[in-house]
């Protein structure tokens, strides 16, 4: 399933293993800005693609430690 998996990847997403963190358990009350899908290490070392409640997309740092 493509939902799974991200395109800049050389390897395959899967519901098993996916490209992607999924955050489960969110509602209408929840604050805008959590975190719908965020990359898990899809993209340069210290950056990844955040999608928030509210739609927004942010092109965010990691932390390092």
């Amino acid at each position: 399933d493509s939902a799974f998996d991200c395109p800049e990847t050389k390897t395959i997403g899967t519901p098993n293993n996916p490209d992607y963190n999924y955050t489960a358990g969110l509602t209408e009350s929840s604050g805008p800005k959590k975190i719908l899908v965020e990359d898990i290490n899809n993209h340069k070392k210290f950056k990844k693609n955040i999608l928030r409640l509210d739609g927004s997309v942010d092109w965010a740092g990691v932390k390092r430690w």
